[in-house]
């Protein structure tokens, strides 16, 4: 199987999202934008641009990157009292899971299962994870299911969520079938 590059990816969704696009015609934009806003200023006035740009300012909140002022200081007063959690949880790989466990007076295997606990939550901020590949390394897609109204591939192909609000003539009319309508293969008399 051939490698698919990531330009030639995009080419082909592209490519989709403009055929689709124009299959569906031209749609309205619903976004709020500043100079559609109402305003108490005459359109084209400078009180009215100055507003504009005041909005403008304001529409997108804070800037990309900054943290929360109430974030920050939380975590510089964490540092400042305690240490930083991430380097106090290291310090405990310098034991081994016997002097682990004769500090805290427990098996060497539940030490060693700490410690390895530990080394688990570290590997996150040394290790990347890795993307899923197949069995030749290519990367793959990763596969969602989603059910929704209890019903799915567990209930067969004849049976569908909304059959229960159906009554039994347009069920049958259908195909539809509840679970507990469904002809079993075997009759009751051939069980025994």
């Amino acid at each position: 199987m051939a490698r698919i590059g990531v330009q030639a990816v995009s080419a082909a969704v592209a490519e989709v999202a403009a055929r689709e696009h124009e299959e569906q015609g031209e749609q309205l934009v619903m976004e709020l934008i500043p100079e559609a806003l109402p305003s108490r200023f005459e359109p084209g006035s400078e009180e009215h641009q100055a507003a504009v740009e005041k909005a403008r300012r304001n529409w997108k909140g804070r800037p990309a990157g900054a943290q929360n002022l109430h974030t920050r200081d939380m975590l510089r007063y964490v540092r400042r009292i305690y240490g930083d959690p991430l380097e106090g949880s290291a310090r405990y790989l310098l034991h081994s899971p016997e002097t682990l466990a004769a500090e805290l007076n427990c098996s060497k295997l539940e030490a060693f299962d700490r410690l390895e606990k530990i080394r688990s939550d570290l590997r996150a901020y040394v290790y990347a994870k890795l993307a899923p590949t197949d069995d030749k390394g290519v990367p793959v897609v990763p596969n969602f299911s989603v059910q929704i109204g209890g019903a799915g591939p567990a209930g067969g192909p004849d049976s569908v969520p909304w059959a229960y609000l159906l009554t039994p003539e347009e069920r049958a009319a259908n195909g539809y079938a509840l679970d507990h309508e469904k002809p079993d293969d075997k009759p009751d008399d051939a069980a025994g």
